[in-house]
């Protein structure tokens, strides 16, 4: 059956229906955790840093496999021949270098006859020390390298990380820098000819150089060994710099008033010096050890070291008893009254014998030189004795000076027949209220 034209599907008359679409169900598909508030959306692994890792890492190092061969590796590593001579360099550095030296001067004995110096006067006990440091530092290294191996052996050690070079690297620098910093402190001290804190000015400036540019030694060395740009390492906000300038007022401090304090040469390593008033509860006195960049060590007089920092020291008085040139000996004892007619010529008599037996006793008029009567007490004279000598106080021969004054007084009473009195005492009776009644 023919069909009119008019009722073709592309006629006007008959409207066309649109073919269904067909949506993808992904699109309108409800996420798996769409009405479950307990249930969350799956994160990737990559984006965590401990969660789900930390116990299957700790149980794989832990397995016996890794344990064996992580010991395995060390083991193979280790060589008997390294420890010795990391033993030998911080143990008996000393010794082996004492024997050196008996063996050399054995040697010089036999040969030229003379006497060599020993050991404790000679170079190589110089090298004790730096030996000694340099094998803890090798000590230490060599530690780092065997925890790497153990590390890699488990597993645990980031393939990446070239922890032992780096510490190697840092170690040396900083044990190089310091040999530098003493052998160059030497040779200053030994050929300034100026002012003693003027030298040690010039040696805490040429420390503060050097350690500038052991920074920025190291500082490049992680930036190459890390890959840290050292912009990022300088790169501080605003709020940044206020906290570190905060945190460093207290150094700066410090390190201002140890320079003021060594370039005005009020003090030098050696000294014997108080800090304070003689009377005062706070003072304290003492050999200085070191002046350093924040603090000063002293030895006091009873072997016990202290610091002190630079801020303090510039607040209190200093007193430096090693540039005293003079001393004062001074000293009172007692007459009775029954001897008073006997004072004049005992006075005469303690001046003639301290001028005979203290060769260094001042009587030039510069300074006191005084036997005197000074109080009348109740049942006795005083008598002062004041004189001065051209000797440091505080030294042995001070003291020794000092007895000699007390024997020349004791040797002077004994010649002018004139004896000390002695302390009186008033006993009463045990009834003291019915005695005075």
């Amino acid at each position: 059956m023919l069909i009119p034209s008019t009722f073709h599907s592309r006629s006007p008359y008959i409207p066309t229906v649109p073919p269904p679409t067909v949506t993808s169900t992904k699109l309108h598909q409800a996420p798996p955790h769409a009405g479950f508030p307990f249930q969350s959306p799956a994160v990737p692994k990559q984006s965590l840093f401990l969660a789900g890792r930390l116990f299957p890492v700790i149980s794989s190092a832990s397995s016996t496999q890794k344990l064996s061969s992580a010991l395995k590796a060390v083991t193979s590593a280790i060589h008997p021949g390294d420890l010795i001579i990391l033993v030998a360099l911080t143990l008996f550095s000393d010794r082996i270098l004492s024997f050196i030296q008996n063996f050399v001067n054995q040697t010089i004995r036999k040969l030229r006859k003379v006497e060599p110096k020993e050991y404790k006067y000679s170079r190589l006990q110089k090298l004790s020390q730096p030996l000694t440091r340099l094998g803890l530092v090798t000590s230490f290294i060599y530690l780092v390298d065997v925890g790497q191996i153990f590390l890699k052996g488990l597993g645990l050690f980031p393939p990446k990380l070239q922890l032992s070079s780096l510490t190697a690297i840092i170690c040396y620098s900083l044990w190089s820098c310091q040999l530098f910093c003493e052998f160059k402190r030497k040779i200053i001290l030994q050929n300034f000819r100026g002012p003693k804190g003027q030298a040690l000015l010039y040696d805490r400036i040429a420390d503060f150089g050097l350690s500038v540019v052991l920074i920025f030694f190291l500082m490049e060395t992680v930036a190459l060994k890390f890959g840290v740009q050292l912009k990022s390492l300088f790169a501080f906000g605003g709020l940044s710099t206020v906290v570190v300038g905060l945190a460093c007022q207290g150094p700066v401090t410090q390190l201002v008033n140890g320079l003021i304090l060594t370039l005005s040469d009020k003090i030098r390593p050696g000294d014997e010096v108080r800090f304070g008033d003689a009377k005062a509860t706070d003072s304290t006195a003492g050999i200085v050890i070191s002046m350093d960049w924040f603090d000063l060590l002293l030895r006091g007089y009873d072997e016990s070291m202290v610091r002190i920092p630079n801020s303090e020291i510039a607040n209190k008085r200093i007193h430096n008893i090693s540039r005293d040139v003079r001393s004062q000996v001074k000293t009172t004892f007692k007459i009775r009254y029954r001897d008073i007619n006997l004072i004049e010529k005992l006075i005469e008599n303690i001046k003639l014998q301290i001028k005979e037996d203290c060769e260094k006793v001042i009587v030039d008029g510069s300074r006191p030189f005084w036997v005197h009567w000074r109080e009348f007490e109740a049942d006795h004279v005083t008598v002062c004795v004041d004189v001065h000598f051209d000797i440091r106080p505080g030294t042995t021969a001070y003291y020794d000076m000092r007895m000699k004054v007390l024997q020349s007084i004791k040797v002077a009473t004994a010649k002018t027949g004139v004896p000390f009195a002695m302390p009186a005492r008033v006993s009463l009776p045990s009834d003291e209220t019915n005695y005075l009644n």
